[in-house]
């Protein structure tokens, strides 16, 4: 999914298309097979969605967050020879979970 954020508002059609599309997507999957998974695929339970989100801003992809914030120390252990940049971006709009990670 991360990749499609790189397509600039191409449509998904567009990425598997054999004259205009790129190559990388047609060698992941087929088309149908990216559909199916979009549709189907869920993170969490919808029905009690609703409920958790009063508690929780992140309530759809909570699950996931903690899981990733379990395992990322066993996937990336920086050594001295680390680099850390930063970049400020402005922002004016609203963010319901700011600060509360």
């Amino acid at each position: 999914m991360t990749i499609l954020s790189w397509s600039n508002g191409e449509s998904t059609e567009s990425l598997w298309d054999k004259e205009i599309g790129r190559n990388l997507f047609r060698a992941t999957m087929s088309l149908e097979t990216f559909c199916y998974i979009s549709r189907v695929i869920r993170f969490d339970n919808k029905s009690t969605r609703q409920e958790r989100r009063k508690l929780d801003k992140l309530a759809a992809v909570r699950d996931v967050w903690e899981k990733w914030i379990e395992i990322l120390p066993k996937l990336y252990n920086p050594d001295e020879n680390i680099t850390v940049e930063e970049q400020l971006v402005g922002f004016r709009g609203r963010c319901p979970f700011q600060g509360r990670f």
